[in-house]
């Protein structure tokens, strides 16, 4: 599972930004191969470790509010 999969599973399953950014740090602290593939991925972003889920999350909810934005600007288009 990559980076991106790991961050998009434990936001799907925890909502909240500061209760999925402590499950990810717990599954660093618990997995070495994770906490490598982390800093890699962080590094491979100019990203520091410490605010690389923020960053992540930050990222993927300003996506997720785009296209919410986007759906309703087309509303106007619709007869109800």
């Amino acid at each position: 599972m990559t980076i991106p999969q790991i961050f998009d599973s434990i936001i799907e399953e925890f909502g909240d930004s500061d209760m999925a950014e402590s499950e990810f740090q717990r599954l660093c602290a618990d997995d070495e191969t994770i906490r490598k593939d982390y800093k890699s991925w962080c590094s491979s972003r100019g990203l520091s470790v410490r605010n690389g889920f923020s960053a992540y999350f930050d990222e993927k909810m300003d996506r997720e509010n785009s296209r919410w934005e986007a759906l309703s600007e087309n509303e106007d288009n619709y007869d109800f």
